[in-house]
């Protein structure tokens, strides 16, 4: 049960960073599309939902993600991951979910959500999942290594230290 509980913590991180992300990711990119004109203007209240709408997406795409990872990478550690694989089945589980919800928005009543919309949404969810997912696998691996490096070190220390407390002749000092 403590193991459950544990993955089910796991993924509502993965979910929660991958929703900062691509709010962050969509309200940066659309704030910058609008102030160089390639789409028309966007109040900062639209662009605060519109960067909303795709962080809930992106909070969903991170829980089907790591339910992915969960049963496909089961048994392996973080050193065996490769960040472009798992950028390129990020990007594939993301292009899924997100016009999977859109289509899902279309049989709840709404309307306007076209073909295009649903491409559009594909390939943007997909470039953003492959990102997130490539990015956290890496920051991930980087952080490891460098908490292994720092935790050798530290021990290294200590040894020291205990030698000198023992008296191997090196004066007592360190």
């Amino acid at each position: 049960m403590r193991n459950l509980f544990r993955k089910i913590r796991g993924a509502i991180g993965n979910a929660v960073t991958w929703a900062v992300a691509w709010f962050g990711g969509s309200f940066v990119a659309f704030g910058a599309l609008g102030l160089l004109g390639v789409v028309p203007p966007i109040g900062l209240g639209v662009l605060v939902r519109l960067a909303l709408s795709v962080g809930i997406t992106g909070f969903l795409a991170g829980a089907g993600f790591s339910l992915y990872l969960g049963t496909t990478y089961r048994n392996r550690r973080l050193e065996d991951l490769r960040a472009g694989s798992i950028a390129l089945r990020g990007a594939a589980v993301a292009g899924l979910v997100a016009p999977a919800l859109s289509t899902v928005a279309v049989g709840l009543g709404a309307s306007g959500i076209g073909i295009g919309f649903l491409a559009a949404n594909a390939i943007g969810a997909a470039v953003f999942g492959g990102l997130t997912a490539g990015g956290t696998v890496a920051l991930a691996q980087r952080s490891a290594r460098q908490l292994a490096s720092v935790a050798s070190a530290d021990e290294s220390h200590l040894l020291d230290g205990q030698r000198s407390a023992l008296g191997d002749g090196t004066g007592g000092a360190s």
